[in-house]
């Protein structure tokens, strides 16, 4: 024989729904402080990966800046020697082309 379970009232039935309605609500509230705390973790450890690459290409920056400065030292020095040269080697040919008349008038050319 199969026993048949009593019927729940009314009343009962509608606290039983009450209790579970409530118990999802505690569910979903805890879930949600769960995913709100999770989020935030999550955007804190990236500001605090984009502080430490803000801060690294600060280094960066601040090297090429220092490079740019050198090279325009180097190029501030550099252009007097390059002018120079260049009279130097307008000379040299300028000597070499008169030695040449020399030694022919001489009549020792190469």
């Amino acid at each position: 024989m199969v026993k048949k379970k009593p019927k729940k009232s009314l009343e009962t039935l509608i606290e039983d729904l009450a209790r579970l309605t409530k118990q999802g609500f505690i569910n979903s509230d805890k879930k949600l402080e769960d995913l709100a705390r999770s989020t935030k973790e999550g955007f804190d450890l990236i500001d605090r990966n984009f502080r430490a690459v803000d801060k690294n290409f600060k280094i960066i920056v601040d090297q090429v800046e220092l490079m740019a400065s050198d090279i325009k030292d180097l190029k501030r020095s550099v252009n007097p020697i390059v002018t120079i040269l260049g009279n130097q080697d307008r000379e040299i040919r300028d000597l070499d082309s008169r030695l040449s008349r020399v030694e022919r008038k001489v009549g020792i050319s190469k």
